[in-house]
């Protein structure tokens, strides 16, 4: 099998400090999670930003710093760019922040026919690559057709994202929508889990297992271990890659990241 590749997501824009005192909001917090997480192993960094009172944000005026240092101190880390929940706006808001140039940024496939269109357009135009954010068995068999039609270039690399809050699913409900869904993939997919609440860290160990890679950090869980908070995504990063190496596999290196992703 090949390495696991460690994303990290250390901010996100659905929590709030009312929900974890540790979630970082200004854009020095954001760059100190974000290193932390690097050198706890991460080899993907996907990357949110916050505005001035701490709320979500597409302005690219807030993602320049972030992006900036982290190419200053970890210039080989590759940057995934979060540029979801656009829908009914990806015209207006999509080209600036693709205009960066990360590495790579997440590909929403909740838009309608014709903003898809656009997006792969703006995708090759700036030569970033497309991480696809998979919910359901549709959202698969869409990309799917994507992929079919050519608008995908390989490799073709998709997160599996499950329900971020705790929910009546178990982690049976889980297992069965992993299998399922990763049984339907192309054998040459590169797929990563992420979240799934209280489930979450048996969803890693269950990816791991099956050859896939894990994304995690404060976006995805504030918690450590039961009620105990997780002070920084490094923390949950580590986590990860204790269990790699328990179940015997071993963590991507940056470079060895980047072939993987086509991006050497």
């Amino acid at each position: 099998m090949k390495p696991v590749i460690l994303t990290a997501a250390a901010n996100g824009n659905f929590w709030a400090r009312k929900d974890t005192p540790y979630i970082p909001l200004t854009a020095d917090e954001i760059i100190s999670h974000g290193i932390g997480a690097i050198e706890a192993g991460a080899t993907v960094l996907h990357v949110h930003s916050r505005d001035d009172k701490g709320g979500q944000t597409h302005d690219p005026k807030y993602f320049v710093p972030l992006l900036d240092a982290y190419r200053s101190k970890y210039p080989e880390v590759i940057l995934e760019m979060s540029v979801g929940a656009m829908e009914g706006k990806v015209g207006e808001l999509l080209e600036p922040m693709l205009a960066l140039k990360p590495d790579c940024a997440s590909f929403n496939l909740k838009s309608d026919e014709q903003e898809t269109e656009l997006m792969f357009e703006l995708f090759e135009k700036y030569n970033v690559k497309p991480v696809f954010e998979v919910f359901t068995s549709e959202m698969a068999d869409k990309l799917k057709g994507y992929v079919s039609a050519g608008y995908v270039k390989p490799p073709v690399i998709v997160n599996i994202v499950f329900d971020l809050q705790k929910t009546e699913k178990t982690f049976r409900d889980y297992s069965l929508k992993l299998i399922s869904l990763t049984d339907a993939f192309p054998k040459d997919w590169i797929w990563s889990v992420t979240r799934g609440a209280d489930s979450a860290i048996q969803l890693s160990a269950m990816a791991i297992s099956l050859g896939g890679h894990v994304r995690t950090g404060l976006e995805d869980s504030i918690y450590l271990d039961n009620d105990i908070y997780a002070k920084d995504s490094a923390e949950l990063i580590e986590r990860a890659s204790k269990l790699v190496s328990i179940l015997n596999r071993k963590v991507s290196t940056v470079k060895e990241t980047r072939s993987i992703y086509g991006l050497e």
